[in-house]
């Protein structure tokens, strides 16, 4: 009987870990992606891969996104955020809480070309990789991520 109540405490905490939290968004801008930049800075835009896996089980797969500081949003499975940088070095910082809180820092450069970032949650942190272009279909399996401004 206790081993039974251990594995249901263990499994809320690991459903309630699963949940998003809103984080307000310091960024407000177009989501369109054929807005045009405004002069001295590039488009970049983040994305979460479509997780089938995620949909099918209804997983939360967001990753919470931070940019020299700044608060972004939580970006799920299939959605982007798309923001105007500068050009020259930025800190983002991805996170994640599953059930224990999951954060990792990198740095990417911005030029006067878009650059198009893939964010991932990984079991043990999140992952992001700079891609060459954006996934096919990208205007069809993809949805602008929720900004949370306040």
């Amino acid at each position: 009987m206790q081993k039974l109540a251990q594995v249901i405490v263990f499994s809320a905490a690991l459903l309630c870990g699963c949940a998003s939290i809103e984080f307000p968004s310091s960024f407000n801008t177009t989501q369109d992606i054929h807005a045009t930049p405004d002069a001295g800075t590039s488009r970049v835009i983040f994305f979460n891969p479509v997780s089938y896996a995620g949909e099918k089980l209804n997983l939360n797969m967001s990753v919470h996104i931070e940019i020299d500081g700044q608060p972004g949003p939580f970006i799920q499975h299939s959605q982007y955020f798309q923001v105007f940088l500068s050009e020259g070095e930025h800190v983002i910082k991805l996170e994640h809480v599953d059930p224990i809180a999951f954060s990792d820092t990198y740095k990417i450069v911005v030029s006067d070309n878009d650059l198009y970032v893939k964010v991932s949650r990984t079991l043990f942190g999140n992952s992001l990789e700079i891609q060459d272009q954006l996934p096919p279909q990208f205007e069809q399996e993809y949805k602008a991520a929720k900004s949370y401004n306040k």
